[in-house]
């Protein structure tokens, strides 16, 4: 799954936990989820939704990417940085600015 919906700011209802959630329902168990974005509240959502996320390539001017997967085994290092991170995942009915507080 290609997920590049504009930006979370732009099109917040395609990157909440619920949005993931369907996906996870109609994805076989050996899919990829893959995106640009790096935003640890959309990898939060992710998360939540019930995949595993990874630190995904980085492409030209990208610094970086995320990959979810349902299977396989996330590293610590990505734990401890959604743990630490105040952030909290996106929620449908609450807006991304609302996500702040």
């Amino acid at each position: 799954i290609y997920q590049d919906p504009f930006s979370p700011q732009k099109n917040t209802s395609l990157w909440t936990v619920e949005w993931f959630k369907q996906l996870h329902s109609i994805s076989h168990e050996d899919v990829t989820l893959a995106t640009f974005s790096v935003s640890s509240r959309v990898r939060k959502s992710m998360l939540e939704a019930g995949f595993k996320v990874f630190t995904g390539e980085q492409f030209k001017r990208k610094k970086g990417s995320t990959t979810a997967r349902l299977k396989g085994q996330m590293s610590e290092e990505m734990l401890a940085q959604l743990k630490r991170s105040p952030v909290r995942a996106l929620r449908n009915g609450k807006t991304y600015e609302e996500c702040y507080l």
